[in-house]
């Protein structure tokens, strides 16, 4: 279903969220040592939401990782297209190629209402709420890895 790698992102947006405030610009290590993952693995990851537009970054001293403006309202959701990619929106739990509701797998229905409920909820998730909540010490972020 969701990859690792999603919620590796989810949780490094976060933590990039709450901890570049002020233009402060969160580092590699720091980034790696906060969320306890392994730096090699997380810095493709990170790459890539660059790449994708969620967060912004600078390279060589003083350089990292923060979000602006544009970045804080864009919904979670685009943090699992920018891991994911697309084939997560319509793949098959059961791993069927042509699944849909013309030619559905035995799970197809109660797959896609679990699939629609929580690509809702990371529509309607901003960036801004997971840091927000983090803050409130609603969730923590390196914990039971």
């Amino acid at each position: 279903m969701l990859s690792k790698t999603f919620a590796y992102a989810l949780r490094a947006v976060t933590y990039v969220a709450v901890h570049s405030k002020e233009g402060k610009k969160v580092n590699l290590e720091q980034l790696s040592e906060g969320i306890d993952v392994p730096q090699p693995f997380l810095g493709k990851i990170m790459q890539d939401l660059v790449r994708q537009g969620v967060l912004k970054s600078m390279k060589g001293p003083g350089g990292g990782f923060w979000t602006d403006e544009y970045s804080l309202k864009l919904p979670a959701f685009e943090i699992l297209k920018a891991t994911d990619g697309y084939a997560v929106l319509t793949s098959c739990l059961m791993g069927k190629k042509n699944c849909n509701s013309s030619l559905p797998c035995p799970l197809h229905a109660e797959y896609a209402l679990c699939r629609d409920t929580l690509f809702d909820a990371l529509r309607n998730t901003r960036i801004s709420d997971l840091a927000q909540k983090v803050e409130a010490k609603e969730i923590f972020l390196a914990e039971d890895n």
